[in-house]
């Protein structure tokens, strides 16, 4: 009889972690706030939990931000030194900590930049920096075509110029997303490109997300981002292709960023024409995401651990799952202990 309720106990114990996985995940939304009276919005998040973005220095004028655990704080010397400006904004940081980004000087146009907390902020010449890998390779835009920075700071195009393309993403693989004459494209390596098309023969498409596993991410439409109304979210593999993702009850949606287990975040506009943030995975489909104030939201990024970062009510904030992947594992590691003592039990009292 003992053997068999220690035998029943591990089973509903298994039963009830098989159930946690299977539910839908609960996030709680963190407010990371201000650093002065204006607005925030989070771009990127990497996998210690660090967080860039930009706030309203002050009104027109927007400056980056890092978050930490000490809270929010600026990283760069206050508009008018170097090349910062106006309009300076992170837009990706690695594991390292490096963040990119690009900045509006004065009288010279928008540069790029890549800064760290060893090597201090760099000029990267005229252009946009998207992502940047572990290695340190940037990927983005300069004079409208999509270029990358290698780890010495050089800038080489990815597509022939003059056609208007832009690198978003990049993996560690050196596998890189983008657009190439309004159409999304991939890179097996920053110099051989690949158009991988758009849903439904649409006129313009995006990939603006890539993970680990080359599994890429982003959004299809008649126009472009800032006024379309039909924009349909995409995921594209090299052996599956593009097959369109429908998220419930979105009159537009849009991905901007997937994680190595294949969590998809972004945007939609309701009917409303509102912004509502959402998560999606492929066992329950589209979530959409707690507001603060119950005002609109966008997803921008989500790191390895399941942290979701973007806006919401005009302040950068994340939605951190609720429990987070790695109490689960715990929980998973606890319950394979205690498989292991109820088995000696059972063997001692035979």
């Amino acid at each position: 009889m003992k053997r068999f309720a220690c035998s029943m106990m591990l089973v509903l114990l298994l039963i009830g972690v098989v159930s946690i996985a299977a539910n839908a995940i609960e996030y709680k939304i963190i407010d990371l706030g201000i650093l002065t009276s204006g607005d925030s919005c989070a771009h990127d998040v990497n996998n210690t939990g660090q967080v860039v973005g930009y706030y309203n220095l002050v009104p027109g004028i927007e400056y980056p931000f890092l978050w930490d655990s000490n809270g929010m704080q600026e990283f760069l010397a206050q508009p008018g030194s170097g090349i910062v400006s106006r309009k300076c904004i992170a837009c990706s940081i690695n594991e390292s900590g490096t963040i990119v980004g690009y900045s509006l000087p004065l009288s010279d146009g928008v540069h790029a930049f890549a800064w760290s907390n060893t090597g201090g902020l760099k000029d990267l010449g005229y252009g946009f920096a998207c992502g940047i890998n572990t290695q340190g390779v940037i990927v983005g835009e300069s004079n409208g075509d999509a270029c990358y920075w290698d780890t010495s700071g050089i800038k080489h195009n990815m597509a022939p110029v003059n056609y208007f393309s832009s690198a978003s993403d990049i993996n560690d693989a050196g596998q890189a997303v983008g657009s190439f004459c309004n159409s999304a494209c991939f890179w097996q390596d920053v110099n051989h490109m690949q158009i991988i098309g758009s849903l439904n023969n649409a006129t313009y498409s995006n990939a603006c997300g890539i993970n680990q596993s080359g599994t890429v991410v982003g959004y299809s439409c008649n126009y472009d981002y800032k006024v379309s109304s039909d924009a349909k979210v995409f995921i594209w593999d090299e052996v599956n292709l593009m097959q369109e993702i429908v998220i419930p009850e979105a009159s537009a949606a849009y991905a901007f960023d997937i994680n190595n287990q294949g969590l998809i975040v972004g945007s939609t506009l309701d009917s409303d024409g509102k912004h509502q943030a959402y998560v999606w995975d492929s066992v329950n489909g589209a979530q959409y995401l707690n507001t603060l104030n119950g005002g609109e939201a966008e997803a921008r990024a989500i790191n390895n651990n399941g942290w979701i970062v973007g806006v919401s009510s005009g302040h950068a904030v994340i939605w951190m799952p609720v429990p987070e992947p790695s109490s689960l594992i715990a929980l998973v590691g606890g319950l394979a202990g205690v498989a292991g003592m109820l088995r000696r039990r059972l063997s001692v009292s035979r």
